[in-house]
């Protein structure tokens, strides 16, 4: 199996809020997968965001907004 050095993840499960099974068994997948990788994670939701990594960027307007340190 492939495994990557670093993994772009795109919010996959945005749309999957009506489908709240199915949203959590892709949101296991991705977390398994994203487990011994560096991830970048795309998403709208910082809620989420702060469950998956270590490390948060908010961008706006394609510049550095907020750095945190979830650790």
């Amino acid at each position: 199996m492939f495994k990557p050095k670093i993994l772009l993840v795109d919010d996959v499960t945005l749309g999957m809020e009506d489908e709240p099974e199915q949203e959590a068994k892709v949101k296991q997948g991705l977390e398994n997968a994203m487990a011994a990788v560096t991830a970048i994670y795309f998403t709208e939701r910082a809620n989420y965001a702060s469950r998956l990594g270590c490390h948060i960027v908010v961008l706006e307007k394609g510049r550095v907004a907020d750095r945190k340190s979830v650790v």
